[in-house]
């Protein structure tokens, strides 16, 4: 009997879940126990939950799998990390996160009683959402998307889902990410907690995108499917650093040109919500929209295929997916129940 662990650690919205000859069987959150909103750690709580309720234990583990892999884009991230990263505090991040996810079979160890033969795969960050959706579709054939802030130094992959293989033939790479761009909106109008974009996606229904031409114009370059005019933005820069550790809180994404676009944002606040940040909100909506719709297009007819399995932290855009379904962008769509880091 095949039984897997699969693990998102070290990252927001920690998790686990079992495979048992394939099925899944259960998964749970890190953050349902601890009762941490999107914790990010080694999910110890979570894989517990996991055995206990599969009525497995740990050294009856076949295999563990974990959606992160270093190597994945390796000369990607060397050749930027050269260029860019020879002083600052983000090369002690990136060592560190790297670290981290190299010692993971290391702290299962310590925390689990594992058998000498169980073996560790590191699955490719957006393969693994990919995967999750695909799956479980039961579609033959399929575009597969993954869409999110970063993941494996990615933030898009678009993949050839067919007869049970996925074949990724697109890539955008950091420092560009539409998630990004999305989650530095939340943080400007005033969303400062982690995972506070659907404020702003609810946001979005009670304005006017008058500020759709001033963004595209100024934040997002003409190039590739989409890229940021990074004047715009601190997360490529040498002292920005993540947090993922706790309770994730990230510094400010958006720069100060920010505020020279669009103008002060010290009145904004969550509970006295202005017309200009409900304009801002359903600006950013459109062009999110607008991004999603393009690329679900040009790959559609580029492959022929007429369904998509879409998942990643964008997925949870449920006011753009309603979209999508609305215009019949494509026939088909498969969207599973946790498209975020913790369905990984």
């Amino acid at each position: 009997m095949n039984k897997i662990i699969g693990i998102n650690a070290n990252h927001a919205d920690s998790s686990a879940c079992v495979l048992i000859n394939g099925s899944l069987e259960f998964a749970i959150e890190e953050e349902r126990i601890n009762r941490i909103k999107h914790w990010a750690g080694f999910p110890k709580n979570s894989i517990e939950m996991c055995l206990t309720k599969t009525n497995i234990k740990s050294d009856e583990l076949n295999h563990v799998a974990i959606n992160t892999n270093p190597l994945s884009n390796f000369k990607k991230k060397l050749f930027y990390f050269l260029k860019n990263y020879t002083f600052g505090e983000k090369k002690t991040e990136i060592i560190n996160r790297n670290k981290k996810k190299f010692l993971l079979k290391k702290e299962f160890k310590k925390n689990f009683i594992l058998n000498k033969k169980i073996k560790f795969h590191y699955i490719d960050h957006h393969l693994s959402h990919i995967a999750s959706a695909y799956f479980p579709s039961n579609y033959d054939n399929a575009i597969g998307l993954s869409l999110d802030g970063f993941g494996d130094f990615s933030s898009l992959a678009i993949a050839k889902c067919q007869n049970k293989n996925i074949q990724i033939i697109k890539r955008i790479f950091f420092p560009h990410s539409l998630g990004l761009f999305y989650e530095s909106i939340t943080q400007f109008l005033g969303f400062k907690n982690y995972g506070e974009e659907y404020k702003v996606m609810a946001l979005s229904s009670l304005g006017h995108p008058e500020y759709y031409d001033l963004i595209k114009k100024n934040i997002f370059i003409n190039q590739d499917i989409y890229s940021l005019n990074m004047k715009y933005f601190n997360h490529a820069n040498d002292n920005f650093r993540y947090n993922f550790k706790g309770s994730p809180n990230q510094p400010t994404i958006y720069s100060k040109k920010f505020i020279k676009l669009f103008g002060s944002n010290n009145e904004f606040n969550k509970n006295d919500i202005t017309e200009k940040q409900k304009n801002i909100a359903s600006s950013a909506q459109k062009i999110f929209e607008e991004y999603l719709e393009n690329i679900i297009k040009e790959y559609s007819e580029k492959t022929g295929f007429k369904n998509l399995v879409y998942a990643g932290g964008c997925a949870l855009n449920s006011l753009a997916n309603g979209r999508i379904l609305e215009k019949k962008i494509i026939k088909n769509i498969y969207i599973p129940f946790a498209p975020g880091d913790s369905g990984g």
